[in-house]
């Protein structure tokens, strides 16, 4: 009897063709996208089926249950001691999470502008006058956790991202 193959969750831009096409689950419609506004999406190069640590498995439970607690502590005023490893790791999940779920959110507003009969583009603009600030400020607060990983910032980018509609965790 044969073993049954695990499915590919996470993948690598540089693994991806040069054209990839999405299929919509909601209504069927193809979607193709240039590798090059890929990465524009996904600045660590990680495109994820489903980015929710769960899922993807970019964290583990102990991950989250000892940032849960750091956040639990930070939130009553007392110190956190995370690992500097582990704040990088967790800030680089919730990056790619956010930019996974942008991207996503990209092929929707595509979608709606086939649907729509959107030949100018308008559902696109307004979602990419959202989404590039939000992505470009992210990128910013992982660079200095990677630069100076302190857990304050770590609560930093999760409220940023709550600010902005998406939780990671």
């Amino acid at each position: 009897m044969a073993e049954k193959q695990e499915e590919k969750i996470l993948y690598s831009i540089d693994e991806l063709p040069n054209i990839v096409v999405f299929r919509s689950s909601l209504t069927g419609k193809a979607i193709a996208v240039p590798k090059q506004t890929i990465a524009i999406f996904l600045s660590e190069g990680i495109y994820a089926l489903n980015p929710y640590w769960r899922y993807s498995g970019l964290l583990d439970k102990d991950d989250v249950l000892k940032l849960a607690e750091c956040l639990r502590l930070l939130g009553l005023k007392l110190e956190c001691n995370l690992r500097p490893e582990l704040i990088r790791k967790i800030a680089r999940y919730i990056l790619i999470y956010a930019e996974n779920i942008q991207f996503m959110n990209f092929l929707s507003a595509s979608e709606a502008m086939i649907i729509h009969n959107d030949r100018e583009g308008r559902e696109i603009e307004e979602f990419l006058k959202y989404a590039i600030p939000f992505l470009f400020e992210l990128r910013e607060l992982y660079r200095r956790i990677v630069m100076d990983p302190q857990p304050e910032m770590l609560v930093k980018m999760l409220d940023f991202c709550l600010q902005n509609g998406l939780d990671p965790m």
